[in-house]
């Protein structure tokens, strides 16, 4: 079986997965499912490149016109979402100490059972933030990565900031899924429900970055 047949085999799995699941949810289920594509919509337009700054700015360049001179051209850049790539969203008893996981090549987010409701949902957003990165392309991580550092040092002094990015940056060594992009998104979502910064990202960044 060539490759290419055997990616085309994996997606038909994940499909009926992802079919098995949708008919069979739990309450939970739904509810994390609803609340997901509820955040995707208000807060991950950045990652999943549907914003218009970032169309514009990403996809938009110039190239020489017939008749001379410069035209304008939208490029045909990509628009990620978890409901087109069919996610599974559950909640479940997870090991001791593990708030969430995100299985990307099996595209499933699980958050575990009886969190309260801030841990619920920065549970939700730290695990969507993966989901969302591993389906990028590295240049337009990278140009996320300074997109977001653009944004996020209007907000932070600066100082404050290089502390932030210094603390993490063992992360690109030691743990390769919680890199700067990773912090500054998680960042940006403390700042917009009110939060100590650092409750996103979890992992004691909370008490690191107080």
């Amino acid at each position: 079986m060539s490759k290419a047949d055997r990616e085309r085999a994996r997606h038909t799995r994940m499909f009926e997965q992802w079919l098995a699941w949708s008919k069979s949810r739990s309450p939970e289920d739904k509810e994390l499912q609803l609340l997901a594509y509820q955040f995707e919509d208000r807060h991950f337009a950045d990652m999943t490149l549907t914003s218009p700054a970032v169309r514009r700015n990403l996809f938009h360049y110039e190239i020489e016109g017939d008749a001379g001179g410069s035209q304008a051209v939208e490029g045909d850049g990509p628009f990620l979402d978890l409901c087109s790539k069919r996610w599974i969203l559950r909640v479940r008893t997870l090991p001791e100490g593990v708030s969430g996981q995100c299985h990307y090549r099996r595209h499933t987010i699980s958050v575990r059972r009886g969190l309260d409701a801030v841990e619920h949902k920065a549970t939700l957003l730290h695990e969507m933030i993966h989901a969302y990165e591993s389906q990028l392309s590295e240049p337009v991580r990278e140009w996320l990565l300074l997109d977001a550092h653009k944004r996020m040092a209007k907000r932070i002094k600066p100082a404050a900031l290089r502390r932030y990015i210094n603390a993490s940056t063992h992360s690109l060594f030691h743990d390769h899924g919680h890199a700067i992009l990773f912090m500054l998104k998680s960042l940006e979502l403390d700042l917009r429900f009110g939060w100590d910064l650092g409750t996103v990202f979890g992992y004691g960044r909370k008490d690191l970055f107080a």
